[in-house]
């Protein structure tokens, strides 16, 4: 029959009246607590393991990689744009330099198993294959073919460009004066100076028309599922009605639709493009025609996205008119900083 075992039936020992050593199931209360403190230094060693083992951050491991691949007695540079495509997944777009005028390309992808992410892809009949370990990017292809490159981040020449006297500040981090938002919308501070665009975009407060300098400062927002126009998607109105676009291509080939577009007319000379999540820039030239003192036909422009020249004086499809300049809200957090113009007439 069941006993009932009160407090005061205990021994100071732990063990209770009337149980033997040897035949006990009752365990002495230091003993219980050595178990209790075993058991939960395994929990906390096991979520350690877990934790150590985790996936690497996507936004660390996306990005551009250099370094250098070696075949037999030949050497030469590589490069790599590491894409995060969601779910720890990747597609890598390699390219080794094989001499001033040749290079040649191998895609590769793979997915983080714990913290290594590994690589595969095939040229022709050669496999390649290959390993990401804390930023590095180590792999073969064939029999005597091998690479490892690094990941680098670099900044455009003009990030952080001060507004030269005389020049008119849109944004800076500190006013908006000279900015116009939907009633209602919030300004967000992003830090760095950056502003994140508001529900409705911002406007310039002033109409322009003629002559132009500009330059933007942008950031894409981190959307790895997604694809096409739903990543960082965003975009930079001219006075004229023109969309310079603003978009998370990075390693992806130019289009119509793609960064740095002028969208629907006319595709960038190339994909200038950072990855999301880091600092990019435009610097704009804005020209115009006057006829008997009036402005006329349509605007041509120069535009250098992260330093490289996208667009050289490519006349726009649409017709000059006096008008606000508009960063677009497209349902992305995209980030706007250093927005300043400087009007140049005579130019």
């Amino acid at each position: 029959m069941f006993r009932n075992t009160r407090l005061h039936d205990r021994l100071p020992n732990g063990m209770i009246k009337g149980a033997s050593a040897a035949g006990s199931t009752v365990q002495p209360k230091e003993d219980r607590m050595l178990n209790w403190a075993s058991a939960a230094l395994a929990v906390c060693t096991a979520l350690m393991g877990i934790a150590c083992s985790a996936a690497p951050d996507e936004v660390g491991v996306q990005g551009t990689y250099d370094g250098t691949w070696k075949q037999g007695d030949a050497t030469g540079e590589a490069q790599a744009e590491v894409i995060a495509l969601g779910g720890n997944a990747y597609k890598v777009y390699l390219t080794r330099k094989i001499d001033a005028k040749r290079t040649s390309k191998a895609e590769l992808e793979g997915k983080a198993e714990g913290e290594k992410l590994a690589l595969a892809g095939k040229v022709g009949d050669t496999e390649w294959a290959a390993s990401w370990t804390n930023g590095e990017i180590r792999g073969q292809a064939g029999k005597d073919l091998a690479f490892e490159l690094k990941r680098t981040v670099r900044k455009p020449p003009t990030l952080g460009k001060a507004p030269p006297e005389g020049a008119v500040v849109i944004l800076d981090g500190k006013s908006f004066d000279r900015a116009v938002k939907r009633d209602g919308a919030d300004w967000k501070l992003v830090g760095d100076g950056g502003v994140q665009v508001p529900t409705g975009g911002i406007r310039t407060k002033e109409a322009f028309e003629g002559n132009l300098d500009i330059h933007l400062e942008f950031r894409c927002n981190f959307r790895p599922t997604s694809r096409g126009q739903g990543r960082g998607n965003s975009g930079f109105y001219l006075p004229n009605g023109s969309e310079l676009q603003i978009l998370d291509s990075f390693g992806f080939k130019p289009s119509p639709g793609s960064c740095g577009a002028f969208y629907a007319e006319k595709p960038p000379l190339a994909n200038a493009s950072l990855p999301p999540m880091q600092w990019q820039t435009y610097d704009i030239e804005y020209r115009t025609r006057s006829r008997k003192g009036k402005k006329t036909g349509k605007p041509w422009v120069t535009v250098l996205h992260n330093g490289v020249k996208i667009h050289d004086g490519v006349e726009l499809r649409r017709s000059l008119r006096k008008a606000q300049m508009y960063l677009q809200d497209h349902h992305n957090p995209v980030c706007f900083r250093n927005f300043w113009l400087v009007p140049v007439e005579g130019k």
